[in-house]
């Protein structure tokens, strides 16, 4: 805890002193006695007890939005013995604003707790950390200052807006499971391939009859099956060069998100490789829980 004198103790301070000082050098008792008050007024402003131990605690709902979505921070505040007119001030990161006034002045009677709770908006991605909080108080005449910091901290993760994306490269072969691209052999699919002779690995429901009858032996359908493909995502960490929210970094973490996006709809495997002076990867899977998780390691 520290404390300060405020902007109107230096004013007293100055019109005392000053007084006092012309009432001495003239001699004059009136002016001593016209000061007086002011000298008392300080000193008795300034013998204020320290400030009572305050216990906080921030909660964030949700802990996890979407860059431009808001959040709600909720802070309490306890104290042993009762204090009037404090007021506590939530410090925040750069990637989040208050909307409001914040969370003001209030009053804490002895064992009990208030909670307020401040409106965010998420303007920037990231993994971010809420707090501490400053709780000051003001003596009764206004001279003196406390303030005193409180060590709360709660986290909030902001995912990355998630664009478009028109098309995306055409993989020069498939893997082994069902995805949605077109494989260049043959096998179970619906995207027709060619006709040729029966094999009984075939089955019967893929017989072309008609073929068949015309060439006097047993012909089936052949189809390309839908597979799909491996994806690595190869991100350059080194540096973050431009403007804040606009620098390289904010496009390479929301270009590998939408693109993640893209082709883990397309049900392909995505892998991502970071490389900031330390090598760090992402085993490729698949599935919205897969997406999580890259945007967790871009973050």
């Amino acid at each position: 805890m520290r404390s300060f004198l405020t902007a109107k103790s230096s004013w007293v301070a100055t019109v005392a002193g000053a007084g006092l000082l012309i009432g001495l050098a003239t001699r004059r008792a009136d002016i001593v006695a016209l000061v007086a008050p002011f000298a008392v007024a300080l000193i008795a402003g300034v013998l204020v007890p320290p400030l009572p131990a305050i216990a906080a605690e921030i909660g964030v709902e949700p802990a996890r939005c979407a860059q431009g979505e808001r959040v709600a921070a909720t802070v309490r505040l306890s104290a042993t013995d009762a204090i009037e007119g404090v007021t506590a001030r939530l410090l925040l990161p750069r990637e989040l604003v208050a909307e409001g006034q914040g969370l003001g002045a209030m009053d804490l009677p002895a064992g009990a707790s208030r909670s307020v709770t401040v409106p965010l908006v998420a303007l920037r991605w990231g993994n971010v950390e809420l707090g501490p909080i400053i709780v000051t108080q003001r003596s009764p005449g206004g001279f003196i200052e406390q303030r005193a910091s409180i060590e709360a901290r709660a986290n909030v993760r902001v995912y990355p807006k998630v664009g478009s994306v028109r098309r995306g490269v055409r993989p020069p072969r498939t893997q082994v499971f069902s995805g949605e691209y077109v494989a260049r052999q043959s096998g179970e699919g619906i995207e027709f391939a060619t006709i040729q002779p029966y094999s009984p690995s075939f089955g019967t429901r893929r017989i072309n009859w008609r073929v068949s009858s015309r060439r006097r032996d047993l012909h089936v359908n052949a189809f390309h099956p839908e597979r799909n493909s491996d994806i690595v995502l190869f991100l350059d960490t080194f540096d973050d060069l431009g403007p804040y929210g606009h620098g390289n970094l904010d496009k390479t973490v929301t270009g590998a998100a939408a693109l993640a996006f893209y082709y883990l709809n397309h049900r392909d495997r995505v892998g991502v490789v970071g490389f900031g002076g330390v090598l760090q990867w992402l085993s490729g899977s698949m599935g919205r829980r897969h997406f999580y998780r890259i945007v967790d390691y871009l973050l």
